[in-house]
């Protein structure tokens, strides 16, 4: 795969989802064919909260991906769940 970031696999899909969080307040997420290694598909999530790590990217439900996003520092507020619906690579 030529991707980096936090990565889930979904083989009952054929595939594969990587996070990238890029720090230029946005984040990607991208759906690779398991087989062939191939990207079918990239949405990009703005991120007005820059101060924030994205992490632990999972999949939920029949259609969704969710991450958590915390502070990049100690004395910064709480972080947060972002979940995201989308037909995303999915056949």
């Amino acid at each position: 795969f030529n991707a980096f970031g936090f990565v889930v696999p979904d083989s009952a899909n054929r595939r594969v989802f990587f996070l990238n969080d890029s720090y230029n307040r946005s984040l990607g997420i991208t759906a690779f064919n398991q087989d062939t290694f191939v990207p079918v598909a990239t949405i990009e999530i703005p991120n007005p909260d820059s101060y924030l790590d994205a992490h632990s990217l999972v999949r939920w439900g029949i259609d969704g991906l969710a991450f958590a996003q915390s502070p990049v520092f100690s004395n910064d507020p709480g972080g947060q769940i972002v979940i995201v619906e989308t037909t995303l690579g999915f056949p």
